[in-house]
């Protein structure tokens, strides 16, 4: 009988205790790799960016995009694929403000909503587009010179399409 009460206590005290191993291997890498350089930039054509619309009720703004730096004669170009596109954002909905945005060959490009379609920049190669902003204040009586009008660059890195 005591062999059968200390069977069936080593048999409860098993579950309880648990036996594992762990073998823990780690390999380090080594790299003499350099990481890409990615360059987006926008550079203002335009000399006053904060445009008054006091006297006028329609207003220009130019501005560039490219995928380079000029240092002195040393020219960086980006080193990997992007897609972008531009968005326009009108600081609060109650101003009457009219917004047109045209590429460098005169084609509006927002096409009636405030987010234009997706360009591609190919890395390696040097790539500048001209863009004007056209801003057109419905409501003159309505002028007021808190407004902003904010344009941001939605860039993302892509694979090559050619």
């Amino acid at each position: 009988m005591k062999k059968i009460l200390a069977i069936s206590i080593l048999i409860l005290l098993i579950p309880i205790s648990a036996f594992a191993k762990y073998y823990e291997e780690t390999s380090k890498v080594k790299t003499t790799g350099i990481i890409a350089e990615p360059i987006v930039r926008v550079q203002s054509l335009t000399e006053n960016k904060n445009i008054q619309m006091y006297e006028e009720t329609v207003e220009e703004y130019n501005f560039m995009v490219c995928n380079f730096f000029e240092y002195d004669e040393d020219i960086r170009i980006s080193e990997l694929d992007f897609k972008y596109n531009l968005e326009v954002l009108n600081t609060s909905d109650k101003f009457p403000v009219r917004i047109e945005l045209y590429n460098s060959n005169n084609v509006e490009i927002l096409n009636g909503g405030n987010i234009s379609s997706d360009f591609f920049i190919h890395k390696d190669e040097k790539y500048e587009e001209q863009y004007r902003l056209v801003i057109y204040w419905d409501d003159k009586e309505d002028l007021a010179d808190n407004t902003k009008i904010n344009i941001k660059i939605n860039a993302f890195q892509t694979q090559n399409q050619e």
